[in-house]
């Protein structure tokens, strides 16, 4: 608090400093608190009332009066078309062309204006409680799509209506608010996340696709000890970045083509016909005898990826899907129907399409044996 803020330059007598370093130098200085306290003391409780006031207010209706203030006018027109330019009424920023239209003026008349506001704001940190509350929540909650990130201004009171984070970020970086807040492109999805970890968790997802179509599922554990391995450390000593199962729970969950089949393991939608790993076993299985169950289905993938594993290192990572995962896939999956505890395939499936020569051959002599195998 400071005579640089328009809200509060009227309320404090003359001075240097802000408000707590006027205080600290009558505290510290006998000679000044005799010329500067008295006046000091008189202003105090007009500032604690303007304090109570902006602590009380929704983040627009704050913003809003902080630019009242800023520009030295009540015209609501005015303020409408600056509040959108600046993103301050809860909407991303509009454009200079828009704001100029909606005001009835030029976009370089625009320009000036916006310029005015900034020359006229603090050149320290404003105070605007709504503004830290609404920065600490979405760094507690990122990674979290710019929707979802809106809503929760909202759900928490801090906002009248959902909040643009677009918004939210460019208003720190104006009033002097430090935040890691950046925002990404992660597979087409505008997402928020940490600036330390914004790296690691966009190697997140190319990773759990990367899980997820060598083995059609995959787990956010698996993800997790894939960057610990690229160097995504989780020890916060390690002077890299933390990211923790749940940011990565968190960021997948905001991206369309991922779905959950579980609180820990998720499949990916969209991977082609015929790379999915676990659809590629079981259909093969099911070209010989259909339906089978779960459990059977499960055996067969537990023996595939364990001979994948031994003849080529590098699948040494695939893991088997537990039971429940597994049963999800199969409901979830188009190409299948689940009866029971019985799986089918939608699709007709040839053993002779599917299976090698040997594999076919193998089929063809237990089908043909007199003890009905």
């Amino acid at each position: 608090i400071s005579d640089q803020d328009p809200r509060f330059s009227s309320l404090l007598p003359a001075g240097r400093g802000t408000l707590e370093e006027r205080i600290d130098r009558c505290i510290a200085d006998p000679n000044s608190a005799i010329v500067e306290a008295p006046a000091l003391l008189k202003s105090i409780n007009e500032i604690r009332q303007v304090v109570s006031r902006i602590e009380s207010q929704s983040l627009e209706s704050g913003l809003r009066d902080l630019l009242a203030a800023a520009l030295r006018t009540n015209d609501q027109s005015r303020l409408d078309a600056m509040a959108m330019r600046l993103g301050w009424a809860g909407a991303a920023p509009r454009t200079l062309q828009e704001c100029g239209d909606h005001l009835g003026i030029t976009r370089e008349r625009i320009r000036q204006i916006e310029s005015k506001v900034a020359r006229r704001l603090p050149k320290h940190p404003v105070f605007m409680p709504k503004l830290d509350r609404a920065l600490n929540l979405l760094e507690e909650s990122v990674p979290v799509d710019l929707d979802e990130a809106a809503r929760l201004l909202e759900q928490n009171q801090i906002s009248q209506k959902p909040f643009s984070p677009i918004s939210l970020i460019d208003a720190a970086r104006l009033l002097g608010h430090k935040t890691t807040l950046t925002v990404q492109y992660i597979r087409g999805t505008q997402v928020i996340v940490g600036g330390a970890n914004a790296e690691g968790l966009g190697n997140a997802v190319r990773i759990a696709r990367k899980l997820a179509g060598q083995a059609g599922v995959a787990n956010i554990f698996q993800v997790s000890d894939e960057l610990l391995s690229l160097g995504a450390s989780k020890t916060p000593d390690a002077k890299r970045p933390i990211i923790k199962e749940d940011d990565i729970r968190r960021l997948l969950k905001n991206i369309p083509e991922c779905e959950f089949l579980n609180e820990d393991w998720y499949w990916f939608t969209d991977i082609p016909h015929g790379r999915n790993r676990l659809c590629n076993i079981t259909n093969r299985i099911l070209s010989v005898a259909s339906p089978q169950s779960i459990a059977s289905i499960r055996e067969g993938i537990r023996r595939a990826f364990r001979f994948r594993s031994l003849s080529q290192p590098r699948y040494r990572s695939l893991t088997v899907p537990p039971f429940v995962a597994i049963e999800q896939f199969f409901h979830r999956h188009p190409e299948y129907r689940v009866d029971g505890d019985q799986v089918g395939s939608v699709n007709r499936l040839d053993y002779q399409q599917l299976l090698g020569v040997t594999e076919q051959t193998f089929v063809d002599v237990f089908r043909s044996s007199p003890s009905s195998v």
